[in-house]
């Protein structure tokens, strides 16, 4: 898969819409799957686990020996683009989980470089048809590295698209200009290259949709000139291109797609209105054309839509415009996307304007800034961020799991090879000891490296992102914005994650009782009062670093504050656990305190953040001057 197939230029003007129903998408991979793979009764009412069945039945068919490795890989692939074709998505996770036997064959083969990259733009397309540009930019790096290391560090054409096609999405034209020009002498000796030496029809279509972006890229900076050469240097490759594989369908109409939207874009820019009608009439014809296949023309449909929409406004066409301004909030309506809902009511705000309703066109024009002034932080950007970490940690935990079963498997294995050889008993003990220990010495460096690597990636990009947020804050105050207390709180749990999978030590709510009941026992040396603690009836439940460190911390100011403020004589404490919700409280006999006044102390605010961070509930019952008592329950992670 890459992005020629699901080729969608800009995300903000081109929203993916599924034209599918159910009963064309049976067809379809139908057609494909003649064999035993999927059968019309395969789609039901949840078309997620629709899905998920045709994968695991080719699973199945080649795992049962009934198809061969190659026709199992092709068949993995072309079902996932049907599947985005027809607006099936998954998260990245459920891809990942989903695509676990397609990846082992994949990487039992050390030299399937083309599968390995197949696997990433899978990956990649449906972060790009979700808009997790951050996960996008995760697996448009994996794309690169392959690609380098496969061509001689040569530029990837599938990471230079995908990159600018996510500058694109977050409105950066500079970003990919900025990446033209360092890949330019490159980029500029193609059609040189494509005539001395074989390259493929994917990398052609790759560079034909990266000079596509870079052309926009120009055109949206006002800069025209550039713009065209981009665009004539695009016209040479798609020359070259017709000439060697003019007989393939898909991808001569997939360039002829990228050509008339550079097309339109320059005209539109120039303001060259019989121009611009033209190409949208030549992008109409191919939507048309009988080697047009049914995913693309969804695509092409958008496009028109689009600029159709465009192009009445500048002719003042109000019947036109009326007509596809519905057609655009259709599409975008759902999308939920900030500034797609600015351009929305900037085309309405100009279609007002041209029926001479000024003042209704003002108002909303006023809508459509607030909309965009909205989402013009960084936050979007921050988002990315954290994505793009999400992504690495999510892949490696998927390879933690994997390692772990496959360490189960060996166990068993050697377990049987024992209780068959039981002349070899001890020798079989001691292979089985020698194997496991090293096997957990490695399972542990995993682990260490895996901490490593989820606090190496995502640290620092919370840290800039926390940064990006000071550097935008326009309250001098100094106090933490919401969103810098989660950020900080974000890092406060990727550190805990970290320490959980660093350590060999497992936290459970005994461990935490024994902890408390030790500082009481400290703290009493002269039996000076009266403590209990009761215990839950499972208290051997495991809890997370985070949460234990957390309670510890609670239970310690309690205590501290009771010791040091109340003329008491006694401390009850109580946990009670109910499936995964710890209930505990916390009394003293003391005088308390009125609560009619505020404390000025830090004690009970440090509390409330405490309990605030475990997502956690309190209540305090004050009586003053018979002591108090706190209830706080949090859920167990």
């Amino acid at each position: 898969m890459n992005v020629l197939f699901n080729l969608q230029p800009s995300l903000k003007k081109n929203d993916t819409v599924s034209f599918y129903n159910g009963r064309i998408l049976k067809k379809a991979l139908i057609a494909f799957f003649p064999l035993l793979f999927i059968s019309p009764a395969a789609f039901g009412d949840n078309v997620k686990d629709s899905a998920r069945k045709v994968i695991s039945r080719i699973d199945q068919a080649y795992t049962g020996g009934r198809i061969k490795k190659k026709a199992y890989l092709d068949s993995v692939y072309t079902t996932m683009g049907l599947f985005m074709s027809a607006n099936i998505n998954f998260t990245n996770k459920e891809a990942i989980a989903l695509l676990s036997q397609y990846r082992k064959t994949i990487w039992d083969d050390d030299n399937s470089y083309e599968q390995k990259r197949n696997y990433y733009a899978i990956l990649s397309n449906q972060a790009h048809m979700t808009s997790r540009m951050g996960e996008k930019l995760y697996y448009t790096e994996k794309i690169d590295k392959l690609e380098r290391a496969a061509h001689n560090n040569r530029p990837s054409l599938s990471a230079l698209s995908s990159l600018a096609g996510y500058y694109d999405v977050v409105n950066s034209p500079e970003k990919t200009i900025a990446l033209y020009e360092r890949s330019k002498n490159y980029i500029t000796t193609i059609p040189q290259l494509a005539k001395k030496e074989p390259m493929s029809g994917k990398d052609m279509g790759q560079a034909v949709i990266f000079l596509n972006l870079t052309a926009a890229a120009y055109y949206d900076l006002g800069q025209i000139t550039n713009g065209q050469a981009i665009a004539g240097l695009m016209q040479q490759i798609i020359s070259i291109t017709k000439e060697k594989y003019g007989t393939d369908n898909n991808l001569m109409s997939a360039i002829a797609h990228v050509q008339t939207l550079t097309a339109i874009k320059g005209a539109s820019v120039i303001k060259d209105a019989g121009k611009q009608w033209k190409a949208i009439q030549q992008m109409e014809a191919l939507r048309n054309s009988a080697i047009t296949s049914q995913e693309r023309r969804n695509l092409i449909d958008i496009n028109l839509n689009f600029w159709k929409l465009d192009y009445y406004l500048t002719q003042r066409n109000p019947d036109s415009t009326a007509r596809y301004l519905d057609i655009y909030r259709r599409v975008i309506e759902n999308s939920g996307k900030p500034y797609l809902l600015f351009e929305y009511q900037n085309y309405k705000a100009k279609a007002l304007y041209n029926q001479g309703l000024f003042k209704e066109s003002a108002d909303t024009l006023t809508r459509a800034i607030a909309i965009l002034d909205s989402s013009r932080s960084l936050i979007a950007r921050d988002v990315d961020n954290i994505l793009y970490a999400q992504a690495a940690a999510e892949e490696k935990q998927f390879l933690l799991e994997e390692a772990s079963v496959r360490q189960k498997a060996t166990e068993r294995k050697l377990m049987l090879t024992g209780v068959a050889l039981g002349f070899l008993l001890l020798v079989g003990i001691f292979t089985i000891r020698f194997v496991r220990h090293r096997q957990q010495a490695r399972f542990l460096k995993f682990k260490m490296n895996l901490a490593r690597n989820i606090h190496d990636e995502a640290s620092p990009a919370l840290l800039y992102a926390k940064a990006l947020v000071r550097s935008q804050a326009t309250d001098n105050s100094g106090k933490k914005t919401e969103l810098e207390k989660q950020i900080d709180h974000t890092m406060t749990l990727i550190r805990s994650l970290s320490h959980d999978l660093r350590s060999d030590r497992q936290y459970t709510i005994a461990t935490l009782i024994e902890d408390i009941r030790q500082l009481l026992q400290k703290l009493n040396t002269d039996n000076s009062f009266a403590y209990s603690i009761g215990k839950p009836s499972n208290e051997k439940r495991f809890i997370s670093h985070y949460q234990y460190a957390e309670l510890k911390a609670i239970l310690n100011e309690c205590i501290t504050n009771t010791i040091k403020h109340a003329e008491f004589s006694k401390i009850e404490i109580d946990f009670e656990q109910n499936n995964n919700r710890l209930a505990l409280t916390y009394k003293d006999n003391g005088k308390g305190w009125d609560s009619s006044k505020k404390s000025a102390g830090m004690g009970l605010k440090n509390m409330e953040e405490r309990i605030e961070g475990l997502n956690g509930a309190y209540k305090i019952q004050h009586q003053h001057p018979k002591g108090y008592s706190i209830q706080l329950s949090v859920l167990l992670r």
